[in-house]
């Protein structure tokens, strides 16, 4: 009987770190949306999250949680050898840029109207 086994790198101390990272992220990201229970995530996009008295608690949370999308690209990395997932890395990437620009560019709704 014929048997395939795979090689796989071992995972390194950089990737497990990067992964309970990414995990608290996602954890303070709940916290988040509980901050501001006036604002709901169904109706109203995240990023108005960003205006108000508790705006700046948002913005650093948005920076951060690109800054962690960002380090979860280095979870897989290693393991990764074919185009499709590259390709995957690639938009992961992606997803971290636009995550810390939601709080570098903060959509401010009512100046916009009032102009």
């Amino acid at each position: 009987m014929l048997t395939r086994t795979a090689t796989v790198k071992p995972v390194s101390a950089l990737s497990v770190t990067a992964a309970r990272l990414s995990i608290t992220a996602v954890v303070l990201f709940q916290a988040m949306l509980a901050i501001r229970p006036e604002l709901h995530p169904s109706w109203q996009p995240i990023s108005e999250y960003a205006i108000g008295r508790h705006g700046w608690i948002t913005v650093a949370f948005f920076i951060s949680a690109g800054s962690y999308a960002a380090a979860l690209f280095l979870v897989p990395e290693s393991q990764i050898r074919t185009a499709p997932g590259r390709i995957g890395l690639g938009i992961l990437m992606v997803c971290a840029v636009g995550i810390a620009s939601a709080g570098v560019f903060v959509a401010d709704r009512l100046r916009r109207l009032a102009t």
